[in-house]
């Protein structure tokens, strides 16, 4: 059977084999560290790089000049999650829409999003992409706050954006109703 275990963590292992000075042990723990004692120390397990879930297959082998035997284990260890976006702007004028693109990495369950500027914080199952719209009146940074979230944890990450109010307001005259003409036609403002 496998055990599961959240990394990166240091994970004890328990030699049940018989203990006998005539014995050799060699311990592949599957991740590039082996061992040579019969009761060896803890052993550091990182996160894929990826961030994603992994299998080791640890492998005790015990012998001496007449026997050799071996026992095989699988440990399945989970990562914690990597939380990452972007958006497909830092700033802009208001009323603006802004995507922000889910990068995170891992296995997550869930994600937790806050805009920065009092609405209600968005949850959500997937990786998609969400969009918000900013209105503002005056020069806002707003930051942006992605919570991602699996069983061995949650990560944060942070970034801000600039909205900026749409101040520029088109109202045009003309002099008195004239608003057609043949060329060359003055209108005046």
């Amino acid at each position: 059977s496998a055990d599961t275990n959240c990394v990166p963590d240091n994970i004890s292992f328990v030699n049940t084999s018989p203990q006998h000075p005539s014995f050799r042990y060699e311990l592949n723990f599957g991740n590039g560290q082996t061992a040579t004692s019969y009761q060896p120390a803890a052993v550091r397990f990182q996160p894929a790089a990826s961030f994603g879930d992994t299998t080791y297959t640890i492998t005790l082998r015990v012998w001496n000049e007449c026997q050799s035997t071996t026992f095989t284990r699988s440990l399945f260890v989970r990562s914690l999650p990597n939380a990452s976006f972007i958006p497909n702007r830092f700033t802009g004028c208001s009323p603006v829409q802004v995507t922000f693109l889910n990068r995170s990495a891992g296995l997550n369950t869930s994600y937790r999003w806050n805009f920065g500027d009092g609405s209600p914080w968005l949850d959500i199952s997937n990786k998609d992409s969400v969009v918000h719209l900013y209105s503002t009146g005056a020069v806002t940074t707003y930051t942006i706050t992605l919570v991602a979230k699996n069983h061995c944890g949650n990560d944060t990450a942070t970034l801000p954006i600039t909205i900026r109010p749409n101040t520029i307001r088109l109202d045009v005259e003309t002099d008195g109703t004239r608003t057609k003409g043949c060329a060359p036609l003055t209108l005046q403002f």
